[in-house]
């Protein structure tokens, strides 16, 4: 697995608080070599009236994996600032190499903000840096506070054995090659060309899972449903999912007052229970949860002769297909997937505009297809699973597209078999 010990030239550092810029030199003594952090308050709110208590610092460097993993010698540095407020009386913390360090290697700090029970509410995030030899570059970064992930009941960032995937940035892994390291996958080039970089033994590939890595039939920066209690109703948001260079989704999933109800709390549950594995997709996690699951087909004809380079409907048929007896917060719909089934773009209808989106509430429900992706239409024939969830309920569904139209005329449509 990537990130293991086997990582050559893995960073050897050191760290303590930092001393005034103008104090680093001692008289008679070499210049240093180092990165000073200098870690401030949030905007709007003392740390103190937020709760920070401790700052802990997360050091990390590229494996030969393509991951960001931790250097363990850091792993318990932690700075007490329970009185303090650091918007007036920011800390700093000056990290140094020793020895076996490669200077050029960039390194990326997290400073993780705990509240008193050690809960992580909130992080300080700097941008990789190398170290310039004798010379030390200050860098400063802001205290971010976290939404749901700073209660004790809400969704984990941080897992017990230290890999930290704080939604909005990127995932950091242990580097052990077991327990939550093995969440982190490797890049798709380093899997393919680099001994050591393997999956677990028997893991697929990891398509379709935001996990800060694009493997082959996904694509980055894709929109995403969320599901998060809001004012006491489970509501459905939307996120994007970088999966690149390490990073998952982009933020949080935060819902206001505002966001689409769903009937029932299930989904939100459901998904929880997920975010409370940390490094872990939920929505991958959400697809396999016990949650009330139906088996569905939809069948997809195209005509054998594309249009301007372009697959094209069946004559007198449609792109689209409503799903009957649904009424109110039944209707309220998300592409679990998102948008991009196979060579198929597919959402649902609403009110605003006729392209398939990610999340709808538009009564009855309404899938459209859009585009298929292929100049020539047998390129796109084949079956491709993909979940969606209407009110509480998910359905597993397979897409089948075939090439032909046939003779009774409403087979010509898209259609499926949800209930």
């Amino acid at each position: 697995m990537c990130g293991s010990g086997r990582v050559p030239g893995r960073q050897r550092l050191s760290v303590r608080l930092g001393l005034l810029m103008g104090l680093l030199g001692v008289a008679g003594c070499a210049p240093q070599t180092g990165l000073l952090l200098e870690v401030q308050g949030p905007t709007g709110v003392s740390t103190v009236t937020a709760g920070v208590a401790t700052l802990r610092l997360v050091a990390a460097h590229t494996s030969y994996c393509g991951r960001w993993v931790t250097s363990p010698e850091l792993a318990s540095f932690s700075v007490d600032v329970h009185d303090r407020d650091l918007t007036v009386d920011p800390v700093t913390i000056l990290l140094s190499p020793d020895t076996m360090t490669d200077l050029a290697e960039a390194v990326r700090a997290q400073v993780l903000a705990l509240d008193a029970s050690g809960q992580l509410i909130g992080v300080a995030a700097f941008s990789p840096q190398p170290f310039t030899y004798e010379e030390v570059q200050k860098y400063s970064a802001r205290i971010g506070l976290l939404g749901r992930g700073a209660r004790s009941d809400g969704p984990k960032y941080v897992a017990d054995d230290g890999c930290i995937c704080i939604p909005g940035q990127p995932y950091i892994g242990n580097s052990s090659g077991s327990g939550c390291d093995q969440r982190l996958p490797p890049s798709l080039k380093d899997f393919i060309n680099t001994a050591g970089c393997e999956l677990p033994a028997g893991a697929p590939l990891p398509v379709g899972i935001c996990d800060g890595q694009l493997y082959p039939g996904e694509r980055a920066n894709r929109e995403l449903p969320c599901y998060a209690t809001r004012s006491g109703m489970c509501r459905l948001g939307q996120r994007i999912c970088n999966d690149q260079s390490g990073r998952g989704y982009d933020r949080e999933c935060g819902v206001g007052d505002a966001a689409l109800a769903l009937p029932t709390s299930a989904l939100c549950d459901a998904t929880l229970t997920c975010e409370r594995t940390a490094c872990g997709d939920p929505l991958a996690c959400l697809k396999t949860s016990t949650v009330t699951h139906k088996v569905v087909t939809c069948k997809l004809p195209i005509s054998p002769d594309p249009k301007d380079g372009a697959a094209q409907p069946c004559s007198g048929g449609t792109w689209s297909f409503s799903v009957p007896a649904k009424v109110g917060a039944e209707c309220v719909a998300a592409m679990i997937d998102g948008t991009h089934v196979g060579p198929v773009t597919l959402g649902w209808k609403n009110d605003s505009t006729d392209t398939p989106q990610v999340v709808s509430a538009l009564c009855p429900p309404t899938l459209l297809v859009s585009a298929v992706d292929a100049a020539v239409p047998t390129a796109a024939a084949g079956s491709y699973p993909f979940a969606i969830s209407l009110g509480d309920q998910i359905y597993d569904v397979t897409l089948e597209v075939s090439v032909g139209c046939p003779t009774e005329v409403a087979a010509r449509n898209f259609r499926c078999d949800l209930q």
